[in-house]
């Protein structure tokens, strides 16, 4: 599915959201994103996947509602990383989040 910004889906259905595994790819320019690939529940990011951003920086691991949330690894483009485990978005016990 390519939807009127230029993003496009290519993955499963369920009652017309998205649900199951797939890419989303996000279009050039109008976000921090470059795609997210893994698990969705009613058009959210949820269960196990990975997002990049643009920038070369990654987070792999575990979703819920469209946030980082429990276990993963969020990759620095420099090719450093911290793994943790995460709430609504930020690692615990630091200020790295993956809500940019």
């Amino acid at each position: 599915m390519v939807f009127k910004n230029g993003s496009r889906y290519d993955g499963e259905f369920k009652n017309d959201k998205r649900n199951g595994c797939g890419i989303y790819s996000y279009p050039p320019n109008i976000s921090s994103y470059d795609y997210y690939v893994g698990q969705f529940v009613n058009d959210r990011f949820d269960g196990i996947g990975k997002i990049k951003w643009k920038d070369g920086s990654e987070y792999t691991g575990t979703f819920k509602e469209g946030r980082c949330e429990g276990q993963g690894t969020f990759k620095f483009a420099n090719g450093s990383s911290k793994a943790g485990v995460w709430e609504k978005g930020e690692l615990r016990g630091s200020n790295l989040s993956c809500n940019r």
